[in-house]
């Protein structure tokens, strides 16, 4: 067995199925909510306005669905994570399925390898959210630049720096 296996890896797999299924069911609602809004502006389709605002009924209550299931797979799939975790850290059989070769470290069980196994995981966390939090930051000033009504809730003004900041950079008017 000196191949890599993460037993959690299918878990995830299969939460990330569960939820493009939910995006695909999320548009598709909203693409219903537009069609109902035009069809209720005329007083000749509101009975299909009624069978379309039924649909979308559905769609969204399979949508809430699938956001259960994920958060369910997630849920249980990170106590398998952390079980794993000690196993590996401490050579324990608390887990059915042992990863190998997720942890990529020679230290003997203990202590330090936990430490290791624990540095190693916040090491990766860290880069994937450093590399997403350029995109974030584009995306939420984008919308604060041109919705500043609504970012100007958003931004309470006080005495920190962030708030002086982009309150400052949107040109936003504290009182």
């Amino acid at each position: 067995m000196n191949d890599y296996y993460n037993p959690v890896r299918e878990s995830f797999k299969l939460a990330k199925k569960i939820d493009s299924i939910s995006f695909w069911l999320l548009l598709l609602s909203a693409v219903l909510t537009i069609i109902n809004f035009l069809m209720n502006q005329s007083k000749n389709y509101s009975e299909y306005a009624i069978i379309i605002n039924n649909v979308n009924t559905l769609f969204l209550v399979a949508y809430a669905i699938t956001k259960f299931a994920i958060n369910y797979i997630i849920f249980h799939a990170s106590f398998d994570k952390r079980s794993d975790f000690i196993d590996n850290s401490f050579g324990t059989n608390y887990s059915s399925n042992k990863s190998n070769q997720y942890y990529n470290n020679n230290i003997g069980s203990g202590i330090l390898r936990m430490g290791a196994n624990s540095f190693e995981s916040c090491f990766f966390t860290y880069h994937l959210s450093i590399k997403s939090l350029t995109s974030k930051w584009i995306f939420n000033l984008y919308y604060c630049y041109y919705n500043r009504s609504s970012c100007s809730r958003i931004f309470i003004c006080s005495n920190n720096g962030f708030t002086t900041i982009s309150s400052n950079f949107l040109n936003f008017r504290c009182s």
